[in-house]
Parts: structure tokens; sequence; C-alpha cells
């Protein structure tokens, strides 16, 4: 066999990591809080909203499992990293883990830039190869597929080469036809990649990564829901005007915005304000400096377990606020029209469902909430019950689509989510005709 141009095969990669880096270079600048690129919505007859193009810098936590001699068990090991790029070369092969909107998929794209930008500039780096593994066909191979992706680039001397950083999104998106079979490759890819100490990345929402689908892996990074702060940085920088004033309309409005800046010169900091089980007594003795009001604003409105600022903890339900705030100019004082939005959205467009079987879904929904709480159910419920009233499917589309968690007990991923889809079935109830004291005594 007549070997292949040393210079060929390089100008063969060059173009493999540009057509990489078309595709995935715009998350090197977006990817940190602190960047973004202005764009302005043309909105004719009301105020225009400057966007910005600009994502979540995560914190990763780190759970390492470590073998020591003698021991039953292999303990774990913790460590937070705010960078991923830092996790994978700590550990090389790993298996990232969220709930749906946490930012995996985002975390590879940009893993895929970083790698493809380095292995340009140097020939012995290793070449990215990002495979989305719930667009596989059925009767496709993973390994057909990655050298689909590599085109004319061997796969077979890259694995050789030690010169491949294999990206598999959505583990728990791969199709059920023929699921076992793709799981033993990729499990068998990863095993290679733990040989030859390449780097080996899988994503999966955490909710799935169990069964057949579990990979062995101990090293596991899981990530964390965003911090106030991030939650700031990303509406200041996603709206550049406007994104303060949607931080403290997501946290509860003017009054807490002045009852932060009544800590603040009191000496306390952001993450104090926040994160303090109770209003500091000295160091800084935040206690004696604020009123009343302030001390009332603090415990009712910001430690309110239903605050719009816990659905904000999400990336892409923040993301979806963000929208809503620049597409309105306002968020919906009406909750449930906001909710509505979101709802909608998940379902129709990132769920794919017709509007058939969105609103079917969310009839299920609404009866489902409005049994916890009509019975009186709490937040959550055993499995058994959210049964009653969908199966199995609508059971996994509405926690894919982040509306519901949970696996041997069910609950919505916000309790205002509940409350909106019990006021859902009592709407339906009403437009029905249904008289009042259905529901309530006379």
């Amino acid at each position: 066999v007549e070997e292949s141009n040393p210079l060929d095969r390089r100008q063969l990669e060059i173009d493999y990591l540009d057509r990489v880096l078309l595709e995935h270079s715009v998350w090197q600048t977006v990817y940190t809080p602190m960047a973004g690129v202005a764009k302005i919505r043309q909105q004719p007859e009301k105020r225009q909203i400057k966007r910005a193009v600009a994502s979540i810098k995560p914190v990763f936590s780190l759970r390492e499992a470590v073998q020591r001699e003698f021991a039953q068990e292999a303990p774990t090991l913790e460590q937070a990293f705010s960078d991923i790029t830092e996790a994978v070369n700590k550990v090389r092969q790993l298996v990232v883990l969220g709930d749906p909107g946490a930012g995996k998929t985002t975390t590879l794209w940009k893993l895929a830039a970083d790698y493809a930008e380095a292995a340009k500039q140097d020939a012995s780096k290793p070449l990215p190869v990002l495979l989305r593994l719930g667009a596989l066909s059925m009767n496709v191979s993973v390994r057909e597929q990655i050298q689909v992706q590599l085109g004319d680039l061997p796969l077979d001397d890259l694995l050789a080469e030690k010169r491949l950083a294999i990206l598999f999104d959505a583990l728990n998106e791969l199709p059920a036809a023929n699921r076992q079979a793709k799981v033993e490759e990729i499990r068998a890819l990863v095993t290679q990649a733990q040989r030859d100490k390449t780097i080996a990345v899988v994503t999966c929402r955490e909710l799935d990564y169990t069964g057949e689908l579990d990979l062995k892996i101990e090293e596991q990074v899981r990530i964390a829901p965003l911090d106030h702060d991030r939650i700031w940085q990303f509406c200041a920088n996603h709206l550049p005007d406007d994104g303060e004033t949607l931080f403290w309309t997501l946290a509860g409005g003017e009054g807490v915005r002045e009852t932060w800046q009544t800590w603040e010169k009191a000496g306390a900091s952001f993450e104090q304000f926040w994160t303090a089980e109770d209003i500091p007594r000295q160091n800084p003795d935040v206690y004696n400096e604020t009123t009343g009001q302030h001390d009332t604003i603090w415990h009712n409105v910001v430690k309110d377990r239903r605050s719009m600022m816990r659905l904000a903890r999400n990336p892409y339900m923040l993301f979806m606020m963000t929208e809503v705030y620049a597409e309105t100019g306002s968020l919906p004082a009406n909750r449930g029209r906001l909710f509505k939005t979101f709802v909608d959205f998940l379902l129709l467009q990132r769920e794919r469902l017709s509007e058939a079987a969105a609103g079917a879904l969310q009839v299920k929904l609404a009866d489902f909430a409005y049994h916890m709480q009509d019975k009186e159910l709490g937040t959550v419920t055993g499995r058994d019950i959210a049964l009653m009233h969908m199966d199995e499917d609508d059971l996994y589309t509405a926690t894919s689509a982040n509306l519901l968690t949970g696996t041997d007990e069910v609950r919505f991923t916000h309790q205002l989510l509940q409350e909106y889809f019990a006021a859902k079935r009592l709407d339906r109830e009403m437009q029905a005709g249904t008289a009042a004291e259905t529901f309530w005594k006379p």
C-alpha cells in the first residue's frame, strides 16, 4: 500500500480543523461571562433592547475515585473547577453530568473549539471529533459515524497514533434501536482512551446515567447550578443596557436592590447577601444597620423558595428569561404568561413535539399538578402517582424538557411550575363551565 505524503496528511488535518472551528469557534469568545458580540434587534413601536451573544462560565464539580491499597471501596475526592479544560487535562477520561439546560453540550462545543485551535497550531496535538449521539442512524455504527466526520482522515491511524480527542454528546439521547451495541462501542473507545491516556469526554443527563448507559467511568463531573454572581453577569452581558434591571426584577424588585445596598454599606459581600442563613450580627454587623422594612424584604423575598431567582440557576431557563425580557421589555407581571412562554418553547421547539402532542401532555401535567395540590401531597410524590396521569413516555418527555425531575419520587422542577399547571386545570374547568363550588365550598 502506498503511504500518504505527510504534507498531504497535514493539509487534510488543517482542512478538517478549519471545518470544526467554523462550526464551534464562536464558543471561544462567548463562553466566558465577560465576552460578547453586540447585536441589535429592530423592534419598531417599542424601545429597542440591545442583545449580546453571551454564555455562562459554569462551575464543575469533579468527583474522582481514588484507589487505595487494601481499601474495600474506592473513596472519592471532590474538586471544583471553573474551567472544564482543567478537569479534562487532569483526568483525561470523564463523564460530564447535569440537568437539561445545564450547559453540557456547550461545554463540548467549547472543548472542540479549543482543541481544534491547538491542533491547528501544533501538529502533535490531538484532533477533536464531536459526535452527537442522538443523531446516530440505526444502521450506522459509532466508529463509522466518527469516520464520516473525519472525512479523508484515517480513524484507525489517528487512534494508533493517540491523536484523537473524542467528545460524545448526550449519551442519554442514543436512539433505542441498537442502543446496547452502540453503548458497547462507546465503552470500548473510552477504555482504549484510558489505556492510551488520550482524551474521551461523554456528556449525559444525570437522571439517565444508570443501567446500560453507565459506562463505569470513575471520574465524573457535575455541572453546578449558577450562583447569583453568574446570574448577574449573564444578565449584564446578554442585555448590556438592561441586564441589571432584569437581575433585580428576578430577585424580587427595587426593594431587594435597596436592601442589598444597605447590606453592602454595612460591609457584607454579594455572596453573603444571597447565602447567609440569617442577617449577620458581626463581621460584618449588618443586623444593626438594617431597618425593619429591609429585614422583612430579605426574609420574605430574598429567602423565598418560590423566587424566580431559583429558576434562573438553570442556564437554559435564565436564557429563556432574558429572551422574554429582550422581546417584551419586561417580565410579565402574570407569571402564568411567563411560564406559558417557557413551556411552549420547551415542548414545541426543544422537544420538537407537535402542537397536538404538546397540548395533550400539558393536559396530563395539569391533572397531575392539580392532584398534588388537591391531595396536599406537597411538592414531591411517588412515581406511581405520576403514572396515574401519564405514561412512561410522557414522564420521560416532561423530564427531558426540564418540567419534571426525579426517578422513584417525582417533583416539578420548580414549585411555580407545579402551581402553574394546577392553575391550568382550574382554568380548563372554568372554561368548561364547571361550578366553582365543585372545588370550593359555598
